[in-house]
């Protein structure tokens, strides 16, 4: 068995695709030279690569590195032989010149789309890399960031431009894309710019040049409609729209959210909630700004409002998919929805 100090095997999982490309550059900088790089690094996909092919790279020396890296991309769709291949050859062949790093991105793969027979599922891979990274190296996460280190990162990032950032800023940026590593530095970066050389960014910058997520739509949408703004919530939806969000998606993220407030109204009224939550969507599961904006939300929106919203939802889900009341023209059927759901 190695120890922890020599890893021959890295398991790299999390749902930041971000994060796990970062961690996995940090692994391939610590042992690569930068001038052997064509010659002992071999990138490869699970999706394209057979066991042979790994199992080769794997066991090459390094020509003018300490070690010689291979990663493997999309480790969780591993074939069911490719994983069984490698189980069994990895440990015969790994030495103190070879690193073999699985980058596991349970977004692109994912999981919870996994096979009836687990045994050749994400959740199957997941459990035999893990196993061989914690004989053989070691396991490291890149799970999403939390509210105050998306705050600190988009800070950083700010000042490390000569640019200063406002605290209603970075939180107003949060509320409109969430925590995606990628996003959030794409778009300060875009609000860098628009600041320019030790100018400072506000929150009416972010405004005008953060575009708004669909789920920050769904969200502004609600609090149109708990408070009975039919034109703002109807503009909303339109803009959706216009930005080719599928009819079908709105409606799906439109009840999704009533779930998440329905939960929340739950906690808010007593009783024993936990029991009562679904697993999917949890509200306990979702992030920080999800969390606290379905609860801020389900103090505007009582039991029947909640009943009446899930039966207009049913029905012009029933309509939308022509089984009652079928619709011609679904952005009206939508609109009538919206527009019923703002008449408490």
């Amino acid at each position: 068995m190695a120890p922890k100090s020599d890893p021959q095997i890295y398991l790299i999982k999390g749902k930041d695709p971000v994060l796990c490309a970062e961690m996995t550059d940090k692994v391939v900088a610590q042992f690569i030279n930068p001038a052997f790089r064509d010659f002992d690094l071999d990138r490869m996909d699970a999706r394209e690569s057979d066991a042979e092919r790994i199992l080769a790279a794997a066991g090459m020396a390094p020509f003018g590195s300490s070690r010689r890296v291979t990663v493997v991309r999309n480790a969780l769709e591993l074939p069911a032989d490719t994983l069984d291949a490698l189980e069994k050859g990895l440990p015969a062949i790994l030495g103190t010149l070879s690193v073999v790093v699985f980058e596991a991105n349970e977004v692109a793969s994912k999981p919870g789309a996994e096979p009836t027979d687990r045994k050749r599922g994400p959740a199957r891979v997941l459990q035999v890399l893990t196993s061989l990274a914690k004989s053989r190296g070691v396991v490291q996460t890149a799970d999403a960031l939390h509210e105050d280190q998306a705050r600190a990162m988009l800070v950083q990032l700010a000042k490390e431009a000569g640019v200063e950032i406002q605290p209603a800023a970075t939180g107003q940026i949060i509320e409109r894309i969430g925590l995606d590593t990628g996003l959030l530095r794409t778009e300060v970066g875009k609000l860098i710019d628009y600041a320019g050389p030790g100018g400072q960014i506000t929150r009416t910058d972010v405004e005008a040049v953060v575009p708004p997520s669909a789920e920050y739509s769904i969200f502004r949408m609600l609090d149109a409609v708990a408070g009975g703004q039919t034109g703002i919530a109807v503009a909303t939806l339109q803009g959706l729209r216009g930005n080719n969000e599928p009819v079908q998606r709105i409606l799906a993220m439109l009840s999704r959210q009533f779930r998440l407030i329905w939960q929340a109204r739950l906690e808010q009224d007593g009783g024993n909630a936990v029991d009562r939550m679904p697993a999917e969507p949890n509200l306990r599961a979702q992030k920080e700004f999800t969390q606290r904006k379905a609860r801020a939300q389900a103090k505007r929106f009582y039991w029947p409002d909640l009943r009446r919203a899930f039966r207009l939802i049913l029905e012009t889900d029933l309509a939308l998919k022509g089984i009652e009341d079928a619709t011609t023209d679904d952005d009206e059927t939508l609109e009538m929805l919206v527009v019923a759901l703002c008449r408490r």
